[in-house]
Parts: structure tokens; sequence; C-alpha cells
């Protein structure tokens, strides 16, 4: 439902407040909230999931790279910004 995908968010939120990189799948929403501070996985099956933990686990240098980004985008990003936009969704 959308109640359970805007929900989503606050988990994504708070993994990026504490630098834990995070796999998610692209939508007007997090790219919204969250840019290239996460890995947008091609879809949500497993195969794509996995290469992209794949690509965090050995990239050393993407991943400090995606914590530096992470690290930018909470200036930016409270979870204020994450509830408005998940009621946002709901009205919709």
């Amino acid at each position: 439902s959308l109640c359970d995908a805007a929900s989503f968010l606050v988990p994504v939120a708070e993994a990026i407040s504490l630098n834990t990189p995070v796999i998610t799948v692209k939508t007007e929403t997090t790219e919204h909230l969250f840019g290239d501070a996460v890995v947008y996985a091609k879809n949500a099956d497993s195969t794509a999931i996995g290469d992209m933990l794949m690509m965090l686990y050995k990239g050393e240098t993407f991943r400090k790279n995606l914590i530096k980004k992470m690290k930018a985008r909470q200036v930016d990003l409270n979870l204020g910004d994450v509830e408005a936009t998940i009621r946002q969704n709901l009205l919709k």
C-alpha cells in the first residue's frame, strides 16, 4: 500500500543519518529525498540487489564516496522532511 511504501522512507533516512549505505529502488520520492546518497538497484529482484551488495562490499572507493555523499546529504535532510513527504504522498 502507499502507506507502507511511504513509511519505508523513515528507515532509509535513519540509515543515512548513521552513515550506513542503503540500497533501494529509484522512485520519484526516493530520488527527491536522497539523491545520490543511496544506491539504486535496477529493480527490486534479488539479483539486482545482490549486485549492488557486491559493489558495496568490493568497491572500497565506491563505498567511501557514497558515505561522503551521505554526510553531505545529512545537512539538507532531516526526518521532518521525510515525514512531510510521506504526508504529501498520502494525500495524493
